[in-house]
């Protein structure tokens, strides 16, 4: 599974969307779910999937799928992990 598709698929789960219905536009303002509470539960649901630790200035900016997914894309090239 690429590492796209695993991203769409946590967002899928942490807002009880279906996968398709994400696209790079997905965010705060389309989703009614994301609220301050699903971001920590998203963040962290990454950092599980993937063996990252988002920073502080990375959590504040997690407002839209295109950039948690570079913030994803970033930690894993520099672990070496993609």
């Amino acid at each position: 599974m690429t590492i796209d598709k695993r991203i769409r698929r946590v967002f899928a789960d942490v807002f009880e969307v279906d996968p398709t219905s994400i696209d790079d536009d997905f965010s705060v303002e389309t989703c009614e779910a994301w609220d301050s509470m699903q971001s920590i539960v998203l963040a962290s649901s990454l950092e599980d999937e993937f063996g990252v630790v988002f920073t502080e200035d990375e959590l504040a900016n997690f407002s839209r799928f295109a950039v948690v997914r570079e913030f994803v894309e970033v930690h894993l090239q520099e672990n070496g992990s993609a």
